[in-house]
């Protein structure tokens, strides 16, 4: 079982497990039905309700298929392939619940603490729980959702927060806890800033504590905020106010030790308060990063703060939003230090006394320690990382109250430090539906500094894929994302995108007030580059030759790196390079695209030729390791990992191409064929393999086993998408080409792809005699799991000749090969067979029992086309059993993996059919039956043999229903669909 889910209410609606984090949904409807599933964790919700709730006054039907939509979308997010089934999100025919073993909630933990801060005794206990509560308490619950219930939820909570504060404020007093108090009093007047009791128990806080002029100033506070109301403070606050100036108007009292013993020092005078740079436009985005920071430096043991990431990424803005939040939980004692001009470490205590106002960096110190806590922000600091270290290393010393929150292109390496790194903002994920694309942080930041310049810009249905387009080009940089906005005056967005093909041709800003480091998008980088060795800007730029990332031994042998490891991470350090630890065996590297063009423009010609030529070899040899373990049950491992290495094989491909090398791109294109056929991806692999054969010439020197199995993955991809006649002629031609040669493998491989057409033909006794041979060829070379694959091939083929029994038993001997060898993969193919087939013979139970566990089995392997075979069958089963909103819920997991196969979207709407005439729509069934008769005119591929009775009734029915003249035009209707305009008419829809 996966670690749970945590699901995070309070200041929004977050959902994290472990280093993952989702905060995005398809849909605000599928947002709000998570946040309602959560808040009532316990409870089996009924779907009616659900749907009602949701979409108010909908048409019934309608509703319930949104409602079937969300479902799928939030089980996709939250039981990923890794994921057992159902673990997560629980539903049957009637209710949707989600499964509390498998979900934490904030809000749970909040009311947990408060109820044991009822019923605890002693005061210092119930301190401990109620500040729990308060600092989960991290905004209002599920803020920016607007329905009845959560307006409900979200004033119970608050009152809750509310009467937690006070309750913490009373104990704190009573016990001395001086700031615990002061900090529960400025978060009460957050809540309510004219409420004048807080007030005054704050500056009798202030008062107690000795902290006169802090009181004084809570006074005027108290009276400007009063003022806005139109009212005075009462006789209870001037009192205060005068007990508090009748004090020495000097620094604030601290019991310190010395040769005389203990005794209050007094400070000469206050030094200037909070010195933050007014900001000169919208802060967008990053409310997560804020959240968290202010909660790290809320931590007492926490000193040093680094926000770490690449020039450009927004990290003085954060550290300066982040500055503003804490102001008043800091006395106003937060001051802001810029190092940009900074040559020489020695002049850090100069510049951060000149931020204070204070003469001399001497008496920093002295200074500093009168106030009981003070945060300093320091900017650019990697311009003194050499020795600037000490200073604040001693300063943190001498001053126990002190925080630094530091802004770097490099962590410090302190072991004071708590390193915070910055990533760019959030981009847009193609899926994402147009209506919410303006929520995404760097859609919204590219539209608001359009508007700087252009006020009247809008992201509209006309330009936001463009605008969707131009910021994932721009990788969410937010530097980057300025300076293309900035040009909205004068080029239109579409002109944007393309001239953004140079990527640095719009990353330029004509702003005057913009410093020379951050004017262009290549000056950032330069200042980074700048920063590194001469090795290891030499290395920087020889990973420009890996494609969407890389592993340390990738870099090693492409990069010739002796200690790959240390440079790695210095890179990672520089934030040149990411590093990306998933949990899985290996971490990998990645180099932002826009950080990559930069260096393939710095490496000379001859290292990138020398580097692309052992990048081609090490990602073929690793090609071809993946395809022998695609046969064992590590299947998902090397799955993951080739699609993780694609780009880069696809890179190794084209350069193979570009050189001639045409033996070792076909070599490559059939090692990943598995990794098509598993993933659905059967169009890609045609592409690659015609690609690479169409560069064939009598020089090409090709070894007939190569051309062999490239023209049989051939075939088999083609045939897998429906081409069969092109299929048919590369099928003979395989082999041919491996009886030639004698190779009983690739007699096989192509053997097996002959019976599938001869199957598909009903020309079930060419099938069998094919099936024969590749079975006793199997056995000979002793490889069982092309034993399992053939056994269950002549299942199939024996129950569409109605040989039930027969064809069971080859399913099961089939099964009990898989099972001897462990392949998860061929596990599966039987179960779903068997499944399958006990749908057939109407055993219900006995199909669910195995599709649902070969659904299991091929989401562990990852096979994403296998595993809608299942789905068809599961969809299969639940229409049989006339359970239309279970089979419609299939049929959305079928379309949403929107497989290539010609056979899949005919099965889909076949049966889609039978369940519009189950809901009474015959007009819609005889649509859908004409479209899939078209498809099989045209494609071929579906066989009813085994089910042509089934079918032959529901045509004959529908006729019936609609009479011959009403199901003729409906049926021609259907035929003349494209598959667009028929999935417009899905029942789901």
């Amino acid at each position: 079982m996966a670690l749970p889910w945590r699901v995070e209410m309070f200041g929004g609606l977050r959902v994290v497990q472990s280093d993952r984090t989702i905060t995005r949904f398809q849909t605000q409807k599928t947002r709000a039905l998570l946040a309602y599933l959560a808040l009532n964790l316990k409870t089996a919700h009924s779907r009616e309700v659900l749907a009602e709730m949701l979409w108010p006054g909908g048409d019934p039907v309608a509703v319930r298929n949104r409602l079937n939509q969300a479902v799928s979308s939030l089980r996709r997010q939250l039981e990923p392939a890794n994921i057992v089934y159902g673990s997560v999100l629980v539903t049957d025919q009637r209710t949707i619940r989600l499964n509390p073993e498998s979900i934490v909630t904030d809000i749970d933990e909040f009311q947990r603490h408060i109820h044991r801060a009822e019923v605890e005794g002693s005061d210092s206990d119930r301190k401990i729980f109620l500040r729990k509560a308060v600092d989960l308490y991290s905004g209002e619950f599920l803020v920016g959702f607007y329905a009845d219930w959560t307006a409900m939820e979200q004033l119970r909570l608050s009152d809750m927060y509310s009467n937690a504060l006070y309750d913490l404020l009373d104990i704190s007093r009573e016990t001395g806890d001086t700031e615990l108090a002061i900090r529960s009093a400025n978060l009460l007047l957050k809540l309510d800033p004219a409420d004048e009791g807080t007030h005054c128990d704050l500056m009798r806080i202030y008062l107690d504590a000795g902290r006169y002029s802090a009181a004084r100033r809570q006074y005027e506070e108290l009276a400007r905020v009063l003022a806005a109301e139109e009212t005075t403070p009462s006789d209870e606050a001037v009192t205060l106010n005068q007990e508090a100036g009748q004090k020495k108007p000097v620094g604030e009292r601290k019991l310190v030790t010395s040769d005389v013993g203990p005794h209050l020092e007094q400070e000469p005078k206050e030094i200037a308060q909070s010195t933050l740079p007014s900001p000169i436009n919208r802060f967008v985005g990053r409310e997560s990063d804020i959240q968290r920071l202010v909660a790290i430096l809320t931590e007492d043991s926490t000193r040093l703060v680094t926000i770490v990431g690449l020039g450009g990424t927004g990290k003085t803005r954060l550290a300066l939003q982040v500055a503003g939040v804490l102001i008043d939980p800091y006395d106003r004692n937060v001051f802001f230090v810029s190092l940009a001009d900074a040559t020489d470490s020695r002049q850090i205590e100069e510049v951060i006394a000149s931020a204070l106002g204070i003469r001399g960096s001497e008496n920093i110190a002295r200074r500093l320690r009168q106030n009981l806590q003070t945060l300093i922000v320091l900017d650019d600091f990697e311009r003194v990382i050499d020795k600037g270290e000490a200073s604040l290393l001693q300063l943190l010393s001498d001053v126990p109250g002190l925080k630094f929150l530091v802004t770097s292109r490099q962590p410090l390496r302190l072991d004071a430090e708590r390193i915070y790194p910055l990533s760019p903002l959030p981009i847009p994920s193609s899926e994402e539906p147009i209506e919410f694309l303006i929520e995404n942080p760097s859609v919204a930041l590219f539209v608001d500094r359009a508007q700087a310049v252009l006020p009247d810009f809008q992201l509209t249905p006309r330009n936001a894929e463009v605008v969707r387009q131009i910021c994932l080009r721009l990788e969410g940089i937010p530097l980057a994302i300025e300076l293309v906005a900035s040009w909205a005056k004068t080029v239109a967005p579409s002109q944007m995108i393309s001239m953004l093909a140079d990527r640095f041709a719009l990353l330029e800003s004509r702003r005057r007030d913009i410093s020379p480091r951050h004017r262009t998008m290549r000056a950032v980088i330069d200042s980074g580059v700048s920063f590194l060795s001469p090795d290891l800007q030499s290395l920087f730029y020889r990973l420009s030759v890996f494609q969407g990332g890389w592993t340390l031994e990738a870099a090693a042998e492409v990069c010739q790196v002796p200690n790959v490891l240390s440079a790695m991470d210095e890179l990672g350090e520089q934030s040149l390079i990411q590093i990306e630890n998933s949990g899985g065996d290996a971490i990998r590297f990645r180099m932002l695209d826009t950080l990559r063009d930069y260096a393939a423009e710095h490496v000379p010609s001859s290292v990138q030729a020398e580097c692309a030529n052992l990048h081609a070899g090490f990602f073929s040899r690793l090609a071809e390791e993946s395809r022998s373990h695609m046969v064992q049950n590590d299947q998902r491992v090397w799955l993951d990992l080739m699609e993780a290495e694609y780009a880069n094989f696809s890179a190794a491909f084209n350069w193979y191409l570009a050189h001639g090398l045409i033996e070792h791109a076909l070599q490559l294109a059939v090692a990943i064929t598995t990794f098509w056929e598993f993933k659905g991806r059967a169009t890609e692999g045609r592409h690659w393999l015609e690609r690479a054969l169409s560069h064939l010439s009598p020089e090409s020197n090709v070894g007939a086993a190569v051309y062999a199995a490239a023209i049989t993955n051939l075939a088999r991809l083609i045939w897998v998408r429906g081409d069969f006649s092109s299929a048919t002629q590369w099928h003979s031609q395989s082999l041919d080409a491996w009886l030639a040669i004698g190779n009983s493998r690739g007699i096989i491989a192509a053997q097996l792809n002959i019976q599938m057409e001869a199957h598909r033909t009903r020309d079930y006794q060419t099938a069998i005699s094919m099936l024969r041979d590749c079975l006793v060829r199997a056995e000979d070379l002793g490889d069982k799991y092309i034993q399992a694959r053939c056994w269950l091939a002549l299942g199939n083929t024996l129950v569409e000749m109605r040989e039930l029994d027969e064809g069971r038993a080859h399913y099961e001997q089939s099964l009990k090969i898989a099972r001897e060898i462990d392949n998860n993969y061929r596990i599966a193919t039987a179960l779903s067979n068997l499944g399958n087939l006990a749908t057939i013979q109407n055993q219900g139970d006995l199909a669910r029992h195995y599709l649902l566990e070969a659904v299991n089995r091929f989401e562990q392997v990852g096979a994403h086309s296998s595993r809608t075979d299942a789905f068809l069958h599961l969809a299969k089963m639940e229409r049989r059993k006339e359970d239309v909103a279970a089979a419609l819920s299939w049929h959305a997991r079928i379309w949403q993996n929107a497989p290539e196969e010609t056979y899949h979207i005919q099965a889909l709407f076949l049966e889609q059919s039978f369940v519009a005439w189950l809901v009474g729509n015959a007009g819609l069934a005889a649509v859908f039956l004409g479209f899939v008769d078209r498809q099989r005119e045209d494609l071929g591929a579906l066989n009813f043999d085994i089910e042509a009775t089934n079918y032959e009734e529901l045509v004959s029915s529908v006729k019936l229903k609609l009479g011959t003249d009403g199901f003729e035009t409906a049926w021609r209707m259907g035929q003349t669909l494209d598959l667009a305009q028929a999935a417009q008419r899905m029942l789901r829809a």
